[in-house]
C-alpha cells in the first residue's frame, strides 16, 4: 500500500493551475506525458514541451471552482470550471506519486456536472 497521497497532489495541480503558477510542471514525471483536447488535440511529451504548454494556458485560460473529484487507483478525475465552460481532466499518476499522464477535454455532460439540463 503506498503512503502517496493522491488527491493532495491532485489538488496541488488544480491549486498550481488556479493560481498560474508553473510549479504545476513540478507534478510530472520527467517521461510524462500531457494530452489535451480543449480546443483542438495535442499530445506532448517531457518536461519543456509541458511547461510551454502550460506557460500558454495560463495566459488563455485559468481553472476555476473545483466541481467534482473522484479517485479510481492509479487515477483522479477532476471536474472544474474554466471560463465559461466545465473541463474534465483525468490525471494518472506513478507510484512515487508523479504524474505519468494528464487528459483533459471539455466536459459536456452538463447535467451531471451543475444538476440542470440545459434545454
Amino acid at each position: 500500500m503506498s503512503s502517496v497521497d493522491l488527491i493532495a497532489i491532485a489538488i496541488d495541480w488544480l491549486d498550481a493551475y488556479r493560481a498560474g503558477d508553473l510549479l504545476i510542471v513540478d507534478c510530472y514525471a520527467d517521461d510524462a506525458s500531457l494530452q489535451c483536447d480543449c480546443g483542438g488535440k495535442k499530445e506532448l511529451r517531457c518536461t519543456h514541451a509541458i511547461a510551454a504548454y502550460w506557460h500558454q494556458r495560463f495566459v488563455e485560460t485559468r481553472a476555476g471552482d473545483l466541481i467534482d473529484l473522484q479517485w479510481d487507483g492509479s487515477d483522479v478525475v477532476l471536474h472544474f470550471r474554466a471560463s465559461d465552460e466545465i473541463l474534465q481532466a483525468v490525471l494518472t499518476f506513478n507510484p512515487d506519486g508523479s504524474l505519468r499522464r494528464s487528459r483533459c477535454a471539455l466536459f459536456n455532460n452538463q447535467v451531471a456536472a451543475t444538476g440542470t439540463e440545459n434545454p
